[in-house]
């Protein structure tokens, strides 16, 4: 919990006002020089939005498909239907389009119960230098087909939970990051079309022993794979596998590696601290028992899995915007014309 004392002018006393009491459907849009504007559905706010401005989704449910083609920073309330320290959840019925224009933005904190594919033609897949985080989504297309081949570059997906399957449409510089991926269906593998693709301290639930399909040149690093081996049927080359924790009896592997060290085996019972295997819940905790701590260690020497790295997953999908959690304002404006208004603010620094 954080404490912020601000003094303001007596001329914006109505707009703090307002923002503190806004209803709960209101989406609110800020920019660069400090000036907000405020919504009524989602299509408005990104309709009226400019490049570099920050849209804020509250939590509620919002009808219909978006498309996002602005450099926007797109903050909802969270994803996690048994929210403890979040303020809701934004729950959008329906998918989402990235497409050409959007490049350098970023979408956080929203529960899609439809899918995220970049682009809505070939003509317009392409988007650079974008973060999708701390969202749940059934599939996320990194192209506009689940074949498509795209020349997206740098895209970063980290801290989501994502139910079904990705298509990395053999994007450049792509980094799978801290998520938890659990396949639902046969009709897509948890992984297709990736090249040259980063993938550490994420949680593989495959249905069977393939979770990857046509993915090559890729480094796969610190992660726990349950139900399977790291390899595939088709296209599988030159990759490297790197401190990964399994449970598979048939090993790791079958082919398709130039490096592999560091990676241990054991049973799915030992590994969590409760989840042991099905249908995901909100209950279920990915931390690591003790036994699998001391088993194996990540290439950075933490821990393997969400938890690793310098900043751990976020339990319960709680994007970084600040909750207002109390606000105290003066009766009276000093003899300045200043008026004294005190925010409490709950928030996740990272």
């Amino acid at each position: 919990m954080k404490n912020f004392s601000l003094l303001f002018v007596l001329v914006l006393f109505a707009f703090a006002f307002n923002t503190i009491n806004s209803t709960a459907q209101t989406v609110v849009v800020t920019s660069p020089d400090g000036s907000s504007k405020t919504f009524n559905s989602i299509p408005e706010a990104l309709n009226g939005a400019s490049d570099g401005d920050i849209v804020y989704l509250p939590a509620g449910s919002f009808d219909g498909n978006i498309v996002i083609n602005k450099r926007l920073q797109i903050i909802g309330a969270g994803y996690n239907t048994k929210v403890r320290g979040a303020d809701g959840v934004t729950y959008l019925t329906g998918s989402v389009r990235i497409v050409t224009g959007a490049s350098g933005g970023s979408l956080q904190g929203v529960y899609i119960s439809g899918e995220i594919r970049f682009g809505t033609d070939a003509s317009n897949q392409k988007v650079d230098n974008y973060v999708i985080s701390r969202c749940f989504v059934n599939f996320l297309y990194l192209g506009v087909t689940w074949d498509a081949e795209n020349t997206n570059d740098n895209i970063l997906i980290t801290e989501n939970i994502i139910e079904g399957a990705m298509f990395g449409a053999k994007a450049s510089n792509v980094k799978v990051i801290k998520n938890v991926l659990r396949q639902t269906s046969l009709l897509g593998r948890l992984a297709t079309r990736f090249k040259n693709a980063v993938f550490s301290n994420n949680i593989f639930i495959p249905l069977d022993d393939y979770p990857f399909n046509d993915v090559t040149g890729c480094i796969m690093q610190n992660n726990i794979i349950t139900n399977g081996k790291f390899s595939n049927v088709n296209d599988f080359a030159n990759n490297q596998f790197l401190n990964n924790l399994y449970t598979s009896t048939d090993g790791l592997t079958t082919g398709g590696v130039v490096r592999s060290e560091g990676n241990v085996r054991m049973d799915l019972a030992e590994i969590f601290v409760n989840y042991k295997g099905g249908p995901l819940t909100f209950d279920d905790d990915y931390h690591l028992t003790p036994k699998a701590i001391n088993a194996i260690r990540a290439t950075d020497g933490g821990q393997v899995g969400l938890y690793g790295t310098d900043s751990p997953f976020k339990d319960y999908g709680i994007p970084v915007n600040p909750a207002i959690k109390e606000a105290k304002i003066s009766p009276m404006t000093n003899s300045k014309g200043q008026l004294k208004i005190n925010f409490k603010v709950e928030a996740q620094s990272k």
